[in-house]
Protein backbone atom coordinates (compact mmCIF):
# COMPACT_ATOMS: atom_id res chain seq x y z
CA UNK A 1 0.00 0.00 0.00
CA UNK A 2 2.86 2.36 0.91
CA UNK A 3 4.62 1.49 -2.36
CA UNK A 4 1.47 2.32 -4.32
CA UNK A 5 1.18 5.75 -2.66
CA UNK A 6 4.83 6.48 -3.32
CA UNK A 7 4.43 5.51 -6.97
CA UNK A 8 1.42 7.78 -7.34
CA UNK A 9 3.32 10.67 -5.74
CA UNK A 10 6.32 10.14 -8.03
CA UNK A 11 4.07 10.09 -11.11
CA UNK A 12 2.28 13.26 -9.98
CA UNK A 13 5.57 15.10 -9.47
CA UNK A 14 6.80 14.01 -12.88
CA UNK A 15 3.56 15.13 -14.51
CA UNK A 16 3.80 18.51 -12.76
CA UNK A 17 7.32 19.04 -14.07
CA UNK A 18 6.22 18.13 -17.59
CA UNK A 19 3.29 20.62 -17.33
CA UNK A 20 5.57 23.40 -16.12
CA UNK A 21 7.95 22.77 -19.02
CA UNK A 22 5.05 22.95 -21.50
CA UNK A 23 3.90 26.27 -20.04
CA UNK A 24 7.43 27.65 -20.30
CA UNK A 25 7.71 26.48 -23.91
CA UNK A 26 4.36 28.05 -24.76
CA UNK A 27 5.38 31.33 -23.11
CA UNK A 28 8.65 31.38 -25.01
CA UNK A 29 6.79 30.64 -28.24
CA UNK A 30 4.41 33.53 -27.50
CA UNK A 31 7.32 35.87 -26.82
CA UNK A 32 8.97 34.82 -30.07
CA UNK A 33 5.73 35.34 -31.97
CA UNK A 34 5.33 38.82 -30.50
CA UNK A 35 8.95 39.61 -31.28
CA UNK A 36 8.49 38.35 -34.82
CA UNK A 37 5.36 40.44 -35.29
CA UNK A 38 7.17 43.47 -33.90
CA UNK A 39 10.10 42.92 -36.25
CA UNK A 40 7.73 42.49 -39.18
CA UNK A 41 5.92 45.71 -38.22
CA UNK A 42 9.17 47.62 -37.78
CA UNK A 43 10.52 46.32 -41.07
CA UNK A 44 7.30 47.24 -42.86
CA UNK A 45 7.23 50.66 -41.23
CA UNK A 46 10.85 51.26 -42.22
CA UNK A 47 10.01 50.27 -45.78
CA UNK A 48 7.06 52.66 -45.81
CA UNK A 49 9.20 55.47 -44.43
CA UNK A 50 11.90 54.73 -46.97
CA UNK A 51 9.33 54.75 -49.77
CA UNK A 52 7.81 57.97 -48.42
CA UNK A 53 11.21 59.66 -48.34
CA UNK A 54 12.00 58.39 -51.83
CA UNK A 55 8.68 59.61 -53.23
CA UNK A 56 9.10 62.93 -51.44
CA UNK A 57 12.56 63.48 -52.91
CA UNK A 58 11.36 62.52 -56.37
CA UNK A 59 8.31 64.75 -56.01
CA UNK A 60 10.52 67.71 -55.13
CA UNK A 61 12.74 66.94 -58.12
CA UNK A 62 9.68 66.86 -60.39
CA UNK A 63 8.49 70.20 -58.96
CA UNK A 64 11.88 71.77 -59.67
CA UNK A 65 11.83 70.29 -63.18
CA UNK A 66 8.48 72.05 -63.67
CA UNK A 67 10.04 75.39 -62.69
CA UNK A 68 12.91 74.77 -65.10
CA UNK A 69 10.44 74.03 -67.90
CA UNK A 70 8.55 77.27 -67.21
CA UNK A 71 11.81 79.25 -67.33
CA UNK A 72 12.63 77.60 -70.64
CA UNK A 73 9.25 78.57 -72.07
CA UNK A 74 9.60 82.14 -70.80
CA UNK A 75 12.96 82.40 -72.56
CA UNK A 76 11.23 81.73 -75.90
CA UNK A 77 8.18 83.98 -75.36
CA UNK A 78 8.33 85.99 -72.16
CA UNK A 79 5.03 87.85 -72.52
CA UNK A 80 3.01 84.70 -73.14
CA UNK A 81 4.55 82.52 -70.43
CA UNK A 82 5.04 85.13 -67.68
CA UNK A 83 1.35 84.74 -66.82
CA UNK A 84 0.31 81.25 -67.84
CA UNK A 85 0.11 77.60 -66.74
CA UNK A 86 0.71 74.05 -67.96
CA UNK A 87 0.92 70.45 -66.70
CA UNK A 88 3.63 67.88 -67.38
CA UNK A 89 4.86 64.40 -66.39
CA UNK A 90 8.44 63.66 -65.37
CA UNK A 91 10.28 60.75 -63.70
CA UNK A 92 7.11 58.83 -62.87
CA UNK A 93 5.35 61.85 -61.41
CA UNK A 94 3.17 64.74 -62.55
CA UNK A 95 3.22 68.45 -61.83
CA UNK A 96 1.13 71.56 -62.39
CA UNK A 97 3.04 74.79 -63.03
CA UNK A 98 1.67 78.34 -62.96
CA UNK A 99 3.28 81.73 -63.46
CA UNK A 100 1.76 84.97 -62.19
CA UNK A 101 2.87 88.37 -63.47
CA UNK A 102 2.31 91.21 -61.01
CA UNK A 103 1.67 94.27 -63.14
CA UNK A 104 2.28 96.67 -60.25
CA UNK A 105 5.99 95.83 -60.03
CA UNK A 106 6.87 93.47 -62.88
CA UNK A 107 7.66 90.52 -60.59
CA UNK A 108 6.80 87.00 -61.74
CA UNK A 109 5.95 84.21 -59.29
CA UNK A 110 6.35 80.63 -60.57
CA UNK A 111 4.65 77.89 -58.53
CA UNK A 112 5.20 74.21 -59.34
CA UNK A 113 3.27 71.50 -57.45
CA UNK A 114 4.29 67.87 -58.09
CA UNK A 115 2.90 64.49 -57.06
CA UNK A 116 4.80 61.18 -56.97
CA UNK A 117 2.90 58.31 -55.36
CA UNK A 118 1.05 59.95 -52.49
CA UNK A 119 3.75 62.56 -51.83
CA UNK A 120 3.15 66.17 -52.92
CA UNK A 121 5.79 68.90 -52.97
CA UNK A 122 5.60 72.55 -54.04
CA UNK A 123 8.48 74.75 -55.17
CA UNK A 124 8.15 78.51 -55.67
CA UNK A 125 10.51 80.80 -57.59
CA UNK A 126 10.18 84.57 -57.73
CA UNK A 127 11.69 86.52 -60.62
CA UNK A 128 12.42 90.08 -59.59
CA UNK A 129 11.82 92.59 -62.35
CA UNK A 130 10.33 96.03 -62.78
CA UNK A 131 7.37 97.21 -64.79
CA UNK A 132 9.49 98.98 -67.36
CA UNK A 133 11.07 95.66 -68.29
CA UNK A 134 7.61 94.21 -68.83
CA UNK A 135 6.74 97.17 -71.05
CA UNK A 136 9.96 96.64 -73.00
CA UNK A 137 8.98 93.03 -73.61
CA UNK A 138 5.62 94.17 -74.99
CA UNK A 139 7.34 96.66 -77.28
CA UNK A 140 9.83 94.02 -78.39
CA UNK A 141 7.02 91.62 -79.25
CA UNK A 142 4.66 94.15 -80.86
CA UNK A 143 6.53 97.29 -81.91
CA UNK A 144 3.90 99.12 -83.97
CA UNK A 145 0.43 99.04 -82.38
CA UNK A 146 -0.79 97.77 -78.99
CA UNK A 147 -4.38 98.29 -77.87
CA UNK A 148 -6.16 97.41 -74.67
CA UNK A 149 -9.34 97.28 -76.75
CA UNK A 150 -9.72 96.65 -80.50
CA UNK A 151 -7.60 97.56 -83.52
CA UNK A 152 -9.55 98.69 -86.58
CA UNK A 153 -7.85 99.06 -89.97
CA UNK A 154 -9.98 101.00 -92.44
CA UNK A 155 -7.35 101.11 -95.17
CA UNK A 156 -5.06 98.92 -97.23
CA UNK A 157 -2.72 101.86 -97.93
CA UNK A 158 -0.47 101.27 -94.91
CA UNK A 159 3.11 100.15 -94.43
CA UNK A 160 3.63 98.91 -90.87
CA UNK A 161 7.09 97.73 -89.83
CA UNK A 162 6.32 96.05 -86.54
CA UNK A 163 3.84 93.82 -84.79
CA UNK A 164 0.22 94.52 -83.85
CA UNK A 165 -1.67 93.20 -80.83
CA UNK A 166 -5.16 93.90 -79.52
CA UNK A 167 -6.37 92.63 -76.17
CA UNK A 168 -9.73 92.76 -77.90
CA UNK A 169 -10.21 91.89 -81.59
CA UNK A 170 -8.69 93.12 -84.87
CA UNK A 171 -10.96 94.26 -87.70
CA UNK A 172 -10.17 95.16 -91.30
CA UNK A 173 -12.79 96.90 -93.41
CA UNK A 174 -10.85 97.52 -96.64
CA UNK A 175 -8.17 95.34 -98.23
CA UNK A 176 -5.10 94.29 -96.28
CA UNK A 177 -2.26 96.64 -95.32
CA UNK A 178 1.37 95.54 -95.54
CA UNK A 179 2.48 94.45 -92.07
CA UNK A 180 6.00 93.25 -91.31
CA UNK A 181 5.38 91.76 -87.89
CA UNK A 182 3.17 89.48 -85.80
CA UNK A 183 -0.57 90.20 -85.81
CA UNK A 184 -2.44 88.70 -82.85
CA UNK A 185 -5.61 89.36 -80.90
CA UNK A 186 -6.83 88.16 -77.53
CA UNK A 187 -10.38 88.30 -78.83
CA UNK A 188 -12.10 85.91 -81.25
CA UNK A 189 -11.58 87.99 -84.40
CA UNK A 190 -8.47 88.87 -86.42
CA UNK A 191 -9.04 90.04 -89.97
CA UNK A 192 -5.46 91.08 -90.77
CA UNK A 193 -2.70 89.00 -92.34
CA UNK A 194 1.06 89.71 -92.03
CA UNK A 195 3.20 90.26 -95.10
CA UNK A 196 4.48 86.66 -95.08
CA UNK A 197 4.22 83.39 -93.18
CA UNK A 198 7.31 84.01 -91.04
CA UNK A 199 5.14 86.16 -88.75
CA UNK A 200 2.58 84.88 -86.28
CA UNK A 201 -1.09 85.50 -86.90
CA UNK A 202 -3.90 84.32 -84.66
CA UNK A 203 -6.77 84.87 -82.27
CA UNK A 204 -7.46 84.09 -78.61
CA UNK A 205 -3.86 84.88 -77.69
CA UNK A 206 -3.10 85.66 -74.04
CA UNK A 207 -3.61 89.36 -73.24
CA UNK A 208 -0.42 91.40 -73.04
CA UNK A 209 0.51 94.01 -70.47
CA UNK A 210 -0.23 97.32 -72.20
CA UNK A 211 2.37 99.98 -71.30
CA UNK A 212 0.78 102.75 -69.24
CA UNK A 213 2.51 106.12 -69.42
CA UNK A 214 -0.13 107.57 -67.13
CA UNK A 215 1.33 105.72 -64.14
CA UNK A 216 4.39 107.98 -64.42
CA UNK A 217 2.68 111.15 -65.63
CA UNK A 218 3.83 113.11 -62.55
CA UNK A 219 7.47 112.71 -63.58
CA UNK A 220 6.72 114.40 -66.90
CA UNK A 221 4.55 117.09 -65.28
CA UNK A 222 7.28 117.92 -62.76
CA UNK A 223 9.79 118.30 -65.57
CA UNK A 224 7.42 120.65 -67.40
CA UNK A 225 7.08 122.74 -64.23
CA UNK A 226 10.84 122.91 -63.72
CA UNK A 227 11.72 124.34 -67.12
CA UNK A 228 9.17 123.44 -69.76
CA UNK A 229 5.69 124.76 -70.54
CA UNK A 230 2.60 124.40 -68.33
CA UNK A 231 -0.95 125.36 -69.35
CA UNK A 232 -3.42 125.46 -66.48
CA UNK A 233 -6.41 124.93 -68.77
CA UNK A 234 -7.24 123.68 -72.27
CA UNK A 235 -5.40 125.45 -75.08
CA UNK A 236 -5.49 125.76 -78.87
CA UNK A 237 -2.58 126.79 -81.06
CA UNK A 238 -1.70 127.24 -84.72
CA UNK A 239 1.99 127.82 -84.05
CA UNK A 240 5.01 125.83 -82.94
CA UNK A 241 5.20 124.75 -79.30
CA UNK A 242 8.82 124.67 -78.13
CA UNK A 243 9.34 124.04 -74.40
CA UNK A 244 12.78 124.86 -73.00
CA UNK A 245 13.42 121.38 -71.66
CA UNK A 246 11.29 119.49 -74.15
CA UNK A 247 8.15 118.89 -72.03
CA UNK A 248 4.73 120.59 -72.30
CA UNK A 249 1.93 119.88 -69.81
CA UNK A 250 -1.71 120.83 -70.38
CA UNK A 251 -4.30 120.55 -67.61
CA UNK A 252 -7.17 119.95 -70.02
CA UNK A 253 -7.53 119.43 -73.78
CA UNK A 254 -4.86 120.33 -76.34
CA UNK A 255 -5.74 121.27 -79.94
CA UNK A 256 -3.21 121.85 -82.73
CA UNK A 257 -4.70 123.63 -85.73
CA UNK A 258 -3.58 123.33 -89.37
CA UNK A 259 0.07 124.12 -89.96
CA UNK A 260 1.18 123.83 -86.34
CA UNK A 261 3.88 121.74 -84.71
CA UNK A 262 5.80 121.00 -81.53
CA UNK A 263 9.12 119.89 -80.11
CA UNK A 264 9.49 117.24 -77.43
CA UNK A 265 6.68 115.71 -75.37
CA UNK A 266 3.10 116.91 -74.95
CA UNK A 267 1.06 115.66 -71.98
CA UNK A 268 -2.63 116.54 -71.74
CA UNK A 269 -4.96 115.40 -68.97
CA UNK A 270 -7.85 115.48 -71.44
CA UNK A 271 -8.01 114.88 -75.20
CA UNK A 272 -5.43 115.76 -77.85
CA UNK A 273 -6.66 116.85 -81.28
CA UNK A 274 -4.21 117.34 -84.16
CA UNK A 275 -5.39 118.84 -87.44
CA UNK A 276 -3.54 118.58 -90.74
CA UNK A 277 0.04 119.49 -91.65
CA UNK A 278 1.43 119.00 -88.17
CA UNK A 279 5.13 118.27 -87.65
CA UNK A 280 6.71 116.87 -84.52
CA UNK A 281 10.42 117.32 -83.75
CA UNK A 282 12.70 115.45 -81.37
CA UNK A 283 14.06 117.55 -78.51
CA UNK A 284 17.81 117.46 -77.88
CA UNK A 285 18.29 114.07 -79.57
CA UNK A 286 15.97 112.35 -77.07
CA UNK A 287 14.87 109.83 -79.69
CA UNK A 288 13.36 107.44 -77.14
CA UNK A 289 10.99 110.01 -75.59
CA UNK A 290 7.26 109.79 -76.39
CA UNK A 291 5.62 112.55 -78.39
CA UNK A 292 1.97 112.54 -77.23
CA UNK A 293 0.52 111.39 -73.88
CA UNK A 294 -3.23 111.84 -73.40
CA UNK A 295 -5.29 111.14 -70.32
CA UNK A 296 -8.30 110.94 -72.63
CA UNK A 297 -8.34 110.21 -76.38
CA UNK A 298 -6.27 111.29 -79.38
CA UNK A 299 -7.71 112.31 -82.75
CA UNK A 300 -5.14 112.87 -85.47
CA UNK A 301 -5.89 114.16 -88.96
CA UNK A 302 -3.98 114.59 -92.22
CA UNK A 303 -0.38 114.93 -93.51
CA UNK A 304 1.33 114.77 -90.14
CA UNK A 305 4.61 113.30 -88.90
CA UNK A 306 5.67 112.08 -85.44
CA UNK A 307 8.80 110.85 -83.69
CA UNK A 308 8.10 108.72 -80.63
CA UNK A 309 5.26 106.88 -78.93
CA UNK A 310 1.69 108.12 -79.30
CA UNK A 311 -0.13 107.11 -76.10
CA UNK A 312 -3.71 107.56 -74.90
CA UNK A 313 -5.66 106.03 -72.07
CA UNK A 314 -8.71 106.15 -74.35
CA UNK A 315 -9.21 105.77 -78.11
CA UNK A 316 -6.71 106.77 -80.80
CA UNK A 317 -7.98 107.68 -84.27
CA UNK A 318 -5.42 108.16 -87.05
CA UNK A 319 -6.73 109.65 -90.27
CA UNK A 320 -4.70 110.11 -93.46
CA UNK A 321 -1.17 110.46 -94.82
CA UNK A 322 1.12 110.43 -91.83
CA UNK A 323 4.45 108.92 -90.87
CA UNK A 324 5.12 107.71 -87.35
CA UNK A 325 8.64 106.83 -86.24
CA UNK A 326 7.59 105.11 -83.04
CA UNK A 327 4.45 103.24 -82.08
CA UNK A 328 0.79 103.67 -81.10
CA UNK A 329 -0.45 102.56 -77.65
CA UNK A 330 -4.04 102.73 -76.41
CA UNK A 331 -4.22 101.65 -72.78
CA UNK A 332 -7.91 100.72 -72.55
CA UNK A 333 -9.42 101.98 -75.80
CA UNK A 334 -9.40 101.22 -79.53
CA UNK A 335 -6.91 102.15 -82.26
CA UNK A 336 -8.60 103.11 -85.54
CA UNK A 337 -6.37 103.62 -88.61
CA UNK A 338 -8.36 105.36 -91.34
CA UNK A 339 -6.00 105.63 -94.28
CA UNK A 340 -2.41 105.72 -95.56
CA UNK A 341 -0.32 105.38 -92.40
CA UNK A 342 3.34 104.39 -92.28
CA UNK A 343 4.77 103.21 -88.95
CA UNK A 344 8.48 102.61 -88.43
CA UNK A 345 9.95 101.14 -85.22
CA UNK A 346 11.95 103.08 -82.66
CA UNK A 347 15.71 102.44 -82.70
CA UNK A 348 15.66 101.81 -78.93
CA UNK A 349 13.07 100.98 -76.27
CA UNK A 350 10.85 103.93 -75.31
CA UNK A 351 11.62 106.03 -72.25
CA UNK A 352 8.87 105.39 -69.69
CA UNK A 353 10.03 108.30 -67.53
CA UNK A 354 12.24 111.28 -68.49
CA UNK A 355 15.32 109.75 -66.85
CA UNK A 356 14.91 106.37 -68.54
CA UNK A 357 17.96 105.92 -70.77
CA UNK A 358 17.44 102.15 -71.24
CA UNK A 359 20.88 101.66 -69.69
CA UNK A 360 19.55 99.34 -66.99
CA UNK A 361 20.52 96.03 -65.33
CA UNK A 362 19.44 92.76 -66.98
CA UNK A 363 15.71 92.54 -67.49
CA UNK A 364 15.11 89.78 -64.96
CA UNK A 365 16.93 89.23 -61.67
CA UNK A 366 16.39 85.74 -60.24
CA UNK A 367 15.52 85.50 -56.56
CA UNK A 368 16.19 82.53 -54.29
CA UNK A 369 14.36 79.23 -54.12
CA UNK A 370 11.55 78.80 -51.64
CA UNK A 371 10.59 75.15 -51.08
CA UNK A 372 7.27 74.47 -49.42
CA UNK A 373 7.47 70.89 -48.17
CA UNK A 374 4.05 69.53 -47.26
Amino acid sequence: MNETNETIQRDAKAGGKRGSALVIVMCLAGVLMIAGAAMTYLAGNATMKSRKLQYGARSLAVAEAGVAEMLSRMSTNYMVWSDNNFSMTYDGGSCSVTSKLYTNNGHVLITSTALVGSEQRTTVLELLGNLWDVYDHTVGEYGAIVAGGNVIMDSSACQIYGGIHANGSIYNTMGNPTIYGDVTSSGPTNQLTPADSTYDCGTNSPPVVVPNYWDEVDTWRNLAISGGLVFGASFTTSGIVGPGNGVTYVNGNATFQTGSGMTGVLIATGNITVEQRFDHYVWNNMTNWPCLIAGGSISEANQNSYNGVIFARGNITIDNRRRIFGMIISYTGNVDIKNNTDIYPLPVNPAWVPSDTNDRPPQILMGGWLSLLQ
